[in-house]
């Protein structure tokens, strides 16, 4: 089920399709004589045209319908019209809206502990990420998580009202979050996603038996089989040893200032079309990675362009022209290796991967093609679903062109 929340308070939600992003606008309290904290939301109906407020309210006083397409349209519903049920928080409306984009604006009283209803979470702690007043907040201190009811928790004394927070969270739409941090330190949101990152890793590593694994089959063209298996002592220090990156969202920065930043030309177009396209591949999110390196420093660009539907993004990544990628591709997943002229010499290895479509479920087997090519100032790379191939070919395209 997604769940969307529409607002104005913006924080950074990275490295997830955001098909089902959720954003609380606003969380304003005072504490009334019955000892209830204010509080106020926008929500937008999910798919399937239902209303959820995420977080739980004790009381909803009134309920306004702002008209998504002109917002200075706006009435209150009255309360014969609503149903809320707390334990889901679905907010129920018993008669239709006279728009086709309507926002909810909630109003009401939230009791202590603050309790949020994720729905359809991924399930395990380490598909959460929580940020409390700046730092990454503790599971089993700050908050606590109900796998089996998908219910988050803070401690009692917690009072969200005066604390800044972000819960963000994953669903088989897309990546849903909430709260009333804006995000305008967006470094510091890159190490703390970093931080989660590598502690979720380790404890999936500690606490995990088995893991999903390819298996070879029978020559190069025929698809390889997933088993879910203990790994080897040496596939277990692969998967503990894989590196920690920090990922900066430089979303607004010009070509010269991402240069700058990194040391080498990163310029890229912002927009490339696709010949059959009504609508342009936008590089809506762009990132300086940083890697440890032997010790060392190593800064890369991602540019992650998407289509209006949002699909999946192709994810091109730029390096230092002296970076040299190594291709450690297992050869008994590689299916073909040749050279394409896409105004510049490019490699291309089509092999067997995988794609995680929802964490809770096997990954699936699907062929893949990584492009790399390189040109006198930076050193690039393509992966994507064989199927896509069309589309990455053209964005290569549009790169080498852009950059003469």
């Amino acid at each position: 089920m997604k769940r969307t929340l529409k607002g104005t308070v913006p924080f950074v939600v990275m490295f997830i399709v955001a098909v089902g992003s959720v954003v609380v606008s606003c969380v304003t309290s005072s504490i009334d004589a019955r000892g209830l904290d204010a509080l106020s939301v926008n929500l937008g109906p999910d798919q399937d045209g239902r209303f959820f407020t995420v977080q739980t309210f004790d009381l909803i006083e009134r309920i306004i319908v702002i008209d998504g397409t002109d917002r200075s349209r706006r009435w209150e519903i009255p309360a014969n019209e609503w149903e809320y049920d707390a334990d889901t928080t679905e907010l129920r409306l018993s008669e239709p809206q006279p728009t086709d984009e309507p926002i909810l604006h909630v109003e009401g009283r939230t009791g202590r502990p603050h309790r949020f209803v994720l729905g359809s979470a991924g399930g395990a702690v380490e598909d959460l990420l929580v940020v409390l007043d700046g730092r990454l907040a503790i599971e089993g201190y700050d908050y606590r998580w109900n796998t089996d009811e998908q219910t988050l928790v803070f401690q009692q004394d917690l009072d969200l009202t005066e604390a800044e927070y972000m819960i963000r969270y994953w669903t088989p739409q897309g990546s849903g979050g909430i709260g009333n941090w804006d995000g305008s330190d967006r470094d510091r949101l890159a190490y703390i996603e970093a931080h989660h990152r590598v502690g979720a890793l380790k404890r999936q590593l500690d606490e995990g038996e088995e893991f999903w694994f390819l298996t070879p089959g029978e020559g190069a063209a025929a698809e390889p089989q997933l088993t879910r298996r203990a790994p080897t002592t040496d596939e277990r220090h692969t998967m503990t040893a894989a590196a920690a990156a920090v990922r900066k969202p430089r979303f607004d920065v010009d070509d010269d200032q991402l240069s700058r930043e990194v040391g080498f030309d990163a310029s890229a177009p912002r927009e490339i079309l696709i010949a059959g396209a009504d609508d342009p591949l936008t590089a809506d999110g762009r990132y300086v990675v940083e890697n440890a390196v032997d010790g060392a420093l190593v800064r890369s660009v991602e540019l992650f362009y998407r289509a209006p539907d949002q699909r999946g993004a192709l994810v091109v990544s730029i390096h230092d022209g002296q970076y040299r990628p190594a291709a450690d591709e297992d050869p008994r997943f590689v299916q073909s290796r040749d050279t394409l002229q896409l105004g510049l010499p490019v490699e291309r290895v089509v092999m067997w991967g995988t794609r995680v479509s929802d964490p809770s479920r096997a990954p699936e087997v699907i062929p893949i093609a990584v492009y790399r090519w390189r040109d006198d100032r930076a050193s690039f790379s393509l992966t994507v679903g064989l199927d896509r191939s069309r589309e990455a070919e053209a964005v290569i395209r549009e790169i080498v062109a852009y950059r003469g």
